[in-house]
């Protein structure tokens, strides 16, 4: 089994409004994945070649791209 904590935040959209989406507390990790539809396009930076790889219960994924983001509790 395992346990999760997941809470609403909001962050910033492509349009510039503030979305509401469900976040994953986690006291242990040192980054996190947000989707495409959250970065506008010149805030994203490529890891210039490296790829960064994700091992989750959902599955793998891979990225190139790395942005730092505010977020809030509403």
């Amino acid at each position: 089994m395992h346990y999760s904590t997941e809470i609403i935040v909001e962050i910033e959209g492509r349009d510039g409004n503030l979305v509401p989406v469900r976040g994953l507390l986690d006291t242990g990790t040192s980054s996190s994945i947000v989707l495409r539809q959250f970065v506008r396009k010149e805030r994203a930076e490529s890891y210039q070649g490296k790829r960064t790889e994700w091992a989750t219960l959902g599955g793998k994924f891979t990225t190139i791209h790395y942005v730092l983001i505010n977020f809030k509790f509403p």
